[in-house]
């Protein structure tokens, strides 16, 4: 080979900043994968298997809403205590069911401080709440008057919510 052929190829051997090109060997074939594609594989099946995991789970709706509308029950009784606590006045929280759905009553009655006053809750039309006494009355004492036991439910999902009458305290079950 001339020295000039020597020079030529050396040319084509560089790259446009004029460094060193690297040599491919564009006949052969790559074999396997790269760590880049396996994680983009990996990350792509784990969201479809969270995905999955919703749209096969029926009940998932159901207990979110049951889970929501339990606290939502919890926090109306505890409202309730305290607020016969504050106030000095007994508060009577009643279940009843009117053409919307399941409704709580909050009853303050007139005490020191204030005229009586009552609330209406609407809880919604997809759940309902059974479950015995219909009603319990808070006292300015922080007690109820008796104990109280509801169920929360929606198709085959339910929570629980607990009075204890000495203390008044309010306890959930979540679904």
């Amino acid at each position: 080979m001339s020295t000039t052929n020597r020079f030529s190829l050396g040319l084509s051997m560089m790259n446009q900043d004029g460094l060193p090109a690297r040599s491919v060997n564009r006949g052969l074939l790559r074999r396997g994968v790269t760590l880049l594609e396996a994680v983009m594989v990996i990350v792509l099946l784990s969201a479809a298997a969270v995905a999955s995991s919703f749209v096969m789970d029926r009940n998932w709706s159901a207990r979110r809403h049951v889970d929501a509308i339990t606290k939502h029950v919890a926090a109306t009784l505890n409202m309730a205590r305290r607020t016969a606590v504050m106030n000095q006045a007994d508060v009577i929280v009643t279940r009843d069911r009117d053409s919307s759905g399941d409704v709580l009553v909050i009853t303050e009655m007139a005490g020191p401080f204030r005229d009586e006053q009552k609330r209406l809750i609407p809880l919604g039309s997809e759940t309902r709440i059974a479950g015995s006494p219909t009603d319990i009355r808070f006292s300015p004492m922080a007690t109820a008057d008796r104990a109280l036991r509801w169920t929360v439910s929606q198709s085959t999902t339910s929570g629980q919510i607990m009075v204890e009458p000495t203390t008044g305290l309010v306890t959930t079950r979540l679904p």
